[in-house]
């Protein structure tokens, strides 16, 4: 005669009508591989998806960063109706933001966390390396300048009110390129420019040079 059992056993197997367990139901080596193999494509479609989105955010922050310091050294000129200067550096990636007498002026490093971008290139300003505003608020000329990581790289344009526009791309070469077009070379200044009438002016380009 079969063998029933009617008592709850704590979730062993309840024998058969045979009286063997009844065997559980487990995960073939195909199923396992199958399920391994969801992951990893999963995985490799979402991770460059996160990095790349990481990274363009990592960019748009910088570029909001160097857009605050451009406005900041403008409404210092103007607060003090004196020079404030916004020096870029691209051959040590890095710029820099001063006043005349340096008092609290700092330069930023660009290839250094939590930022960690390149400055590929700086066009036009007042000098070839300077963004200078005086007491007016305004600087002598427009510039612009491109940042870049490998994610993304983004054109800045800054105008003589130092209010800044972007322009966003996926190719570094070709913004460079769009700003030289944009702010052909100037010639090197003749040694008599340099030589600044005004000590306000010169201490503020003097100091901004200093921490580039």
């Amino acid at each position: 005669m079969p063998r029933w059992s009617r008592n709850r056993d704590n979730g062993r197997p309840r024998p058969t009508r045979r009286g063997r367990p009844a065997a559980l139901r487990a995960f073939t080596l195909v199923e396992l591989a199958f399920v391994a193999a969801i992951i990893a494509i999963a995985g490799a479609i979402a991770v460059p998806r996160f990095t790349n989105a990481h990274l363009r955010a990592s960019l748009s922050g910088t570029a909001d960063r160097i857009s605050a310091d451009i406005d900041r050294a403008r409404r210092l000129a103007v607060a003090a109706e004196s020079y404030a200067a916004v020096g870029f550096n691209a051959d040590d990636n890095r710029y820099a933001v001063g006043w005349d007498g340096g008092a609290s002026s700092y330069p930023v490093e660009l290839g250094e966390s939590p930022l960690r971008v390149g400055l590929d290139a700086f066009r036009g300003g007042d000098r070839e390396d300077l963004i200078i505003f005086g007491p007016t608020g305004l600087s002598g000329s427009r510039s612009g300048l491109v940042i870049s990581n490998r994610g993304a790289a983004i054109l800045i344009l800054v105008d003589r009110a130092g209010n800044t526009k972007r322009e966003v791309g996926g190719d570094a070469e070709e913004l460079v390129k769009k700003l030289e077009l944009l702010f052909p070379a100037a010639p090197p200044p003749d040694d008599d420019e340099e030589e600044e009438s005004d000590g306000l002016l010169s201490g503020t380009i003097g100091t901004v040079r200093g921490l580039l």
